[in-house]
C-alpha cells in the first residue's frame, strides 16, 4: 500500500501528532491519525479541540490523492 505523511498547513509544534494518508487496494483513501495529549498540556484542551477541527475541515475540503 502507498502511503505519505499528511501535515496541515500552518502546523503548530505545539500539538505531537501525526497525520498519514494510505490508500488500499480496492484504491480508497484512509487518513489514519495519533495524538499524544499529556497528562498537564501547556495548551487548554480547547485550543487542541479547535487544532483537531481545523485538520478535519482540510483534511475533508483538500484533494485527497496520494
Amino acid at each position: 500500500m502507498q502511503s505519505d505523511i499528511w501535515i496541515q498547513p500552518g502546523n503548530s509544534s505545539q500539538f505531537e501528532q501525526l497525520w498519514a494518508r494510505t490508500r488500499d487496494t480496492s484504491g480508497d483513501v484512509i487518513i489514519i491519525g495519533a495524538l499524544y495529549h499529556p497528562p498537564r498540556p501547556s495548551y487548554e484542551p480547547s485550543e487542541l479541540l479547535r487544532h483537531l477541527q481545523d485538520c478535519v475541515n482540510t483534511l475533508k475540503s483538500s484533494q485527497m490523492h496520494l
